[in-house]
């Protein structure tokens, strides 16, 4: 007899999946601010004013992503264990 529902493959894929999604959120976060973010604030010509209003605009944005990313992979990951 088949139980319906998901079979623990299936949950261990979408486990992964959650994981990996999450973590690739993180990361790819972390590398755009390194990489395209802080360059731009380090320009020269643009008021300090200036350019901390757009720090704390992307920031902004970009925090509640972080946090869930990070939430989201530590209870995949521990699943995964």
């Amino acid at each position: 007899m088949q139980r319906a529902g998901l079979s623990d493959m299936d949950v261990a894929a979408i486990a992964r999946a959650i994981h990996v999604t999450a973590v690739v959120n993180r990361i790819g976060g972390a590398a755009m601010a390194n990489t395209v973010l802080l360059p731009l604030m380090r320009r020269k010509g643009a008021p300090a004013e200036t350019r901390l209003a757009l720090l704390e605009a992307v920031e902004g944005r970009f925090v509640w992503q972080a946090r869930i990313a990070t939430v989201l992979a530590a209870l995949s990951g521990l699943y995964m264990i």
